[in-house]
């Protein structure tokens, strides 16, 4: 170990020495080879937190970046960051099972205890689930109030309603919350659809048996489901109408299938095979709530649909390429297909892909779960990201991003392709994360 405060070497040995040391102690620093251009903002503080059941957030403090000519190693071409204000609300689960609160550009502060929370769409409430009570086997699911720090159990063990939870989502004006469980006969192929009025705690049951993943319209009049009834291969497509609770079987004896709502709620789009054709290629149907559905094409030895938000586009990796595979972008009717350059084993499942709400930007991973962003306006290789995890998009010029070093997580705001903005730091790993525009003013 070189010493450059030895007072007896003459000065330019001592000079020499002390720039060795510089160099090496910025390569020991390096991490995942590149960091993203960090940028701080005078409108937003730069956050450290610990993150520790018993200790609270400290005061906002300026981190001081310690990367060397981090701007030459960013892709980012712009010089200075444009940050998304006001910023709405973030719910960021760690890894220790604390669950801490970001509001604005204020200081994280530790909220509960729990993992995996969901932050209704006007930030005013969080569910959070935690481990089943003693003697239980069923996790805990609580709904806990941001402003005032309230908590009740989302289902009463006190009137029988507690089940195994495998999908829910909020409804779009945050008065609802929709799940489907059942027991364990019923946790791969059935489900009991249910709504949890947030307000009264009411909780009415809408089917029994045949519930599947809810997708909320966004006016929130409207939940499609799958109906898996006997299992891998026989699935369907229903419609239920939230207020009178009234259904209708849109299609069914399908393989798994692929939906999304259009904006304006007048339909959904779906991408799915038949159980008779499944390795065939995905059918694309246009279903309007009031009118008859319409094919609007097919697309060969496709699997793994991703739809746009706009359900203008879609991509979709096809089994006929090489593996590992590519991906392929498409119009709604399957013309206009092509090959995504350089995406050769790149993921295309629901939950690995984040089209941007304007459909410009594409975030994907690798193989090994490492992230990229592809332009699909101007199609290019995807590019290489220096974060270690992305999560999803705050507008359409901003993502959430973090990076894990020194077990510590660095959470980021940051602009396409790579110009991140540090906005908190965290002691540990962070399990997961949920984030809305709004913030909740009572």
């Amino acid at each position: 170990m070189c010493d450059p405060m030895k007072i007896t070497m003459p000065l330019v040995k001592r000079i020499v020495i002390v720039i060795c040391c510089v160099i090496v102690l910025s390569a020991c620093s390096s991490w995942r080879g590149t960091v993203p251009k960090v940028l701080p903002s005078p409108t937003a503080p730069i956050l450290s937190v610990e993150a520790t059941p018993d200790v609270t957030p400290s005061d906002p403090v300026t981190l001081e970046i310690q990367h060397q000519n981090q701007a030459a190693s960013s892709p980012s071409t712009t010089s200075t960051p444009e940050i998304a204000y006001p910023f709405g609300s973030l719910v960021v689960a760690l890894q220790n099972e604390t669950v801490w609160l970001l509001i604005e550009n204020k200081a994280p502060q530790l909220f509960t205890q729990g993992y995996s929370p969901d932050i209704s769409p006007d930030g005013h409430w969080i569910v959070v689930v935690r481990d089943p009570e003693e003697y239980s086997t069923v996790p805990q699911y609580w709904l806990i109030d941001t402003h005032n720090h309230t908590e009740r159990r989302l289902l009463s063990p006190e009137d029988g309603k507690t089940c195994f939870i495998y999908d829910r989502t909020w409804s779009p004006d945050s008065s609802y919350v929709a799940f489907t469980c059942g027991g364990d006969i019923k946790h791969m192929y059935f489900g009991d659809l249910w709504n949890v009025d947030v307000v009264d705690g009411t909780v009415t049951q809408i089917t029994e048996r045949d519930g599947g993943t809810p997708h909320f319209s966004p006016d929130g009049k409207w939940i499609a489901t799958s109906t898996p009834w006997g299992g891998y291969g026989d699935s369907s497509i229903t419609l239920w109408h939230v207020e009178s609770m009234k259904n209708q079987v849109l299609l069914k004896s399908l393989f798994p299938f692929y939906l999304k709502w259009a904006g304006d709620s007048s339909g959904l789009v779906a991408a799915f095979p038949y159980a008779d054709t499944a390795g065939q290629g995905l059918e694309l149907w246009w279903i309007p709530v009031e009118a008859p559905r319409v094919q609007l094409g097919r697309l060969s030895n496709a699997f793994n649909v991703v739809w746009q938000p706009n359900t203008e586009r879609l991509i979709y990796n096809d089994n006929r390429d090489a593996y590992p595979y590519s991906i392929h972008i498409a119009n709604r009717d399957g013309s206009g297909d092509q090959v995504i350059p350089g995406s050769e084993g790149m993921l295309s499942f629901p939950d690995s892909v984040r089209w941007s709400p304007d459909g410009h930007w594409l975030l994907l991973v690798d193989n090994n779960y490492l992230p990229y962003i592809v332009d699909t306006y101007d199609l290019h290789a995807p590019i290489a990201l220096s974060v270690d995890r992305v999560y999803g998009w705050v507008d359409a010029t901003h993502y959430l991003a973090s990076a894990y070093r020194e077990d510590a997580s660095e959470l980021y705001l940051c602009t396409p392709p790579e110009t991140c903005q540090r906005l908190a730091q965290f002691e540990g790993a962070i399990q997961s994360l949920s984030y809305t525009e709004q913030v909740y003013q009572p």
